[in-house]
């Protein structure tokens, strides 16, 4: 009896986690379509996958949907921190596709775009929270290497980074997202690594001689300025 029990729950939670998984999936795959059907046309047509529908006819009512698509994932539990590394996580699930967008001169600009649009519209602490789930999802090690292998691996994920929140140089948009990864980087423990990928990304830095010198310059001034 109680195998059975055992059993219809370990089966259960195979299918919901296969059910996030395909969710996620999807999500992903709205996002990409609609960077794309904005970028070439202005017009997003109607998307429809797997009974979700999302139709928008300006790239205002495409931001809106998006958000209010996020919100219901943020608060579903899609972006927490207890199961980054699998599939009921959404960037478990996407994080190696988003890579491979990111890279993609074809889509980089209007995906990163739009990436970009819908982390800015959310409240803090959402956004907070999808910050923390894409940053989590990173595999972190302990040492701090100068070789240059571990240079370009800082550097491809500060570009990653950059790509999805967006660059730094001034204004509020700047402000607030920096805020946001302040907020980030002080509610919990984070590894050392973090800290020079962050420094790759306030500096710009896209080759592994950015890393040096004056390109640390831009950091210690923004740091110098918010933080101090």
């Amino acid at each position: 009896m109680e195998s059975g029990i055992v059993h219809s729950f370990a089966k259960s939670l195979k299918t919901l986690s296969l059910y996030f998984s395909k969710v996620n999936r999807m999500a992903e795959n709205i996002m990409f379509h609609c960077s794309q059907s904005s970028e070439s046309s202005g017009i997003l047509r109607l998307l429809y996958m797997s009974g979700l529908y999302l139709i928008s006819l300006s790239d205002n009512i495409v931001l809106g949907s998006l958000n209010t698509l996020f919100l219901k994932l943020i608060n579903t539990g899609l972006f927490s921190t207890d199961h980054v590394h699998d599939e009921r996580s959404f960037f478990g699930a996407n994080l190696s596709k988003i890579r491979r967008r990111c890279r993609d001169p074809t889509y980089r600009k209007a995906y990163s775009a739009i990436w970009i649009s819908v982390i800015a519209s959310l409240p803090f602490t959402s956004a907070r929270s999808l910050l923390v789930s894409l940053i989590s999802s990173m595999t972190w090690t302990s040492s701090l290497s100068n070789d240059s292998s571990t240079q370009r691996k800082v550097i491809k994920r500060a570009e990653l980074f950059r790509d999805i929140i967006g660059p730094l140089s001034k204004g509020e948009q700047d402000k607030e997202r920096w805020d946001l990864v302040v907020g980030v980087l002080l509610g919990q423990s984070w590894p050392e690594e973090l800290a020079r990928m962050l420094v790759s990304w306030v500096a710009g830095a896209r080759t592994t001689a950015d890393l040096d010198g004056k390109y640390y310059r831009p950091f210690y001034l923004y740091w110098t300025h918010h933080i101090l």
